[in-house]
């Protein structure tokens, strides 16, 4: 099947926070991201060639998924509560980004047009 060379119009974002309990992923319901901008992608690992006897003797990939950005126009809210642990406080409002917060494991959903197929 051939593949997209151009790929643009980023749209239905979304974020997913997971559990995993005894090696069992449970997703929650998929929460959208609006304003998108930009999605960039970056393979992680690299190639391990070992070389001897004057030639490459073992080859492997080292596949550490993907390292990416997502520009988005603001962060929302409920974002930067569910995956970043800021906390919203109740009396007045204001968003607090705490020194010590951890972020949550979240899954990210994207859909994007290109020259051959929508993906």
């Amino acid at each position: 099947m051939p593949e997209n060379k151009v790929s643009y119009g980023l749209k239905n974002v979304h974020y997913v926070p997971y559990n995993v309990t005894d090696g069992v992923v449970t997703f929650k319901t998929p929460i959208p991201m609006p304003g998108a901008v930009e999605l960039t992608n970056e393979p992680r690992g690299d190639l391990i060639e070992f070389y001897a006897d004057d030639m490459l003797y073992y080859s492997a990939d080292n596949n550490q998924g993907y390292e990416g950005t997502l520009n988005i126009a603001t962060i929302p809210e409920q974002f930067a509560i569910d995956a970043l642990g800021e906390q919203l406080d109740e009396t007045d409002g204001v968003l607090n980004e705490l020194a010590d917060a951890k972020g949550q494991p979240f899954a990210l959903l994207f859909e994007f047009d290109g020259d051959v197929k929508a993906t």
